[in-house]
């Protein structure tokens, strides 16, 4: 099973042991933390049907957050922490989502803020908790997209070709990272302006690896680390002996 864990840290290096805080019979998967550290939002699949659950960072009672027979997969908690954003396939094929949240339970009753013209993922809030930037699939690109909270402006795709997977809003810079290809046969951690879609490589070392499965990363709070999955190659050397004339 694939249970929810949190690691403490200091200066950026493990401090102790991971807790383990969830013991579901079946899967959870894209926890992501309440802006104070007290709740942390995931989705849960049970029976095959995956709906969103938010949980004390201490360990607890988990609370169910939707319930509709569509997936909602993918939440993300706002910056003001009185909102979170997730992906559901309910009216309409797949959009997002923003729903009231307080003290870690629903709050109201969700609200649509795409309008379907795209297969959305990974939704991430701007630092004013005014818009989300996701990955919008179309036509099997996959491509940077901003939309407004409120939808009184418009959908923008922000990129081109940029190969993108996930994308988070980091919180201080006010840039979207994302983990992409940018036309090259891996994936790396790129920039992306919200403004004009400018979109370049962070650093050329920090390669997530060639896989899709491992190109998740976050980003901390005061934007200082981030955490990603890399893939490392490894290979030996054998020798055949031929028993008779050559290769």
């Amino acid at each position: 099973r694939a249970e929810l864990w949190v690691q403490p840290l200091e200066n950026g290096s493990p401090a102790g042991p991971a807790l383990k805080i969830t013991d579901h019979p079946e899967d959870c998967s894209h926890p992501d933390f309440s802006p104070d550290g007290a709740w942390i939002v995931y989705y849960r699949i049970i029976n095959e049907r995956r709906d969103i659950w938010i949980i004390p960072s201490s360990g607890g009672q988990p609370v169910r957050f939707t319930n509709d027979p569509a997936p909602d997969i993918h939440p993300a908690w706002s910056p003001d922490g009185k909102m979170i954003a997730f992906v559901s396939e309910r009216e309409k094929g797949a959009n997002i989502w923003v729903a009231p949240v307080s003290e870690g339970r629903p709050a109201g009753e969700p609200r649509r803020v795409t309008s379907g013209e795209t297969y959305p993922s990974m939704p991430s809030w701007s630092p004013d908790s005014r818009r989300i930037a996701y990955v919008g699939t179309r036509e099997n690109a996959q491509d940077v997209w901003i939309c407004s909270v409120d939808g009184r402006s418009d959908i923008r795709k922000l990129t081109n070709g940029l190969g993108a997977f996930r994308v988070r809003w980091d919180q201080g810079s006010g840039d979207i990272l994302a983990s992409a290809t940018g036309g090259n046969d891996y994936f790396s951690l790129w920039k992306v302006s919200p403004s004009d879609g400018s979109a370049e490589e962070v650093n050329p070392e920090l390669i997530f690896g060639s896989r899709i499965e491992l190109t998740l990363f976050d980003i901390s709070g005061d934007g200082r680390l981030i955490v990603y999955n890399s893939e490392e190659l490894e290979a030996d050397i054998w020798m055949l002996e031929a028993e008779a004339n050559s290769y």
